[in-house]
């Protein structure tokens, strides 16, 4: 991409990024440090052509490359290996959520799950559609002493809430524990 039209890109992104909407003509005229609204325009053509914007019924709309952040294949964890040059975008909310209408994020604290390596401060996603869930799954429970997150597990007719961290003991479901969804992901910031 040329220099020029990234310049426009970031500056679209960071804008995007602060105030969660798109500038108008005007402010991009600012934005972009061009002297006319016909600039804006071609320049706007151009965001259209490559996905950063699209256009609706009302005008401008936020495009698919817009959120997507670049991802380049791979790096070794273990012996050093050349770098690959394979690069593709992804959008995050798109790659970790499936359903917007049946997710939310919840944010771990504790240490219960940490030998899955889920840790205080993570966020987990949750599919709240999924409350039926399968052995093995991890889930939020909600149980008489409050909320959390813990691995279901099933064996025959016996049900149980599992923690990842031995120090922890198994919690056994009520007539009054719920499961509120199934998780799905996972995020954490360092």
């Amino acid at each position: 991409m040329a220099d020029r039209l990234q310049y426009f890109i970031n500056q679209l992104m960071d804008y995007f990024y602060k105030q969660k909407t798109l500038p108008s003509y005007r402010e991009m005229k600012d934005l972009f440090d061009v002297k006319g609204t016909r600039s804006v325009a071609l320049i706007v053509e151009k965001l259209v052509d490559h996905g950063f914007l699209t256009r609706g019924e009302k005008g401008l709309l936020p495009g698919s490359r817009l959120s997507s952040i670049p991802v380049f294949e791979s790096v070794s964890a273990g012996f050093f290996a050349p770098p690959t040059e394979n690069r593709y975008e992804i959008s995050l909310d798109n790659y970790l959520v499936d359903k917007p209408q049946d997710t939310y994020f919840v944010k771990v604290r504790g240490d219960s799950m940490k030998n899955i390596g889920l840790l205080s401060g993570d966020f987990v996603v949750v599919d709240k559609s999924k409350i039926d869930p399968k052995d093995g799954e991890i889930v939020i429970a909600e149980t008489e002493d409050g909320v959390t997150v813990k691995t279901y597990r099933k064996k025959g007719n016996e049900v149980w809430l599992q923690p990842e961290n031995e120090e922890y003991p198994a919690l056994i479901p009520t007539s009054e524990t719920r499961i509120l969804g199934s998780v799905i992901g996972s995020f954490r910031r360092f």
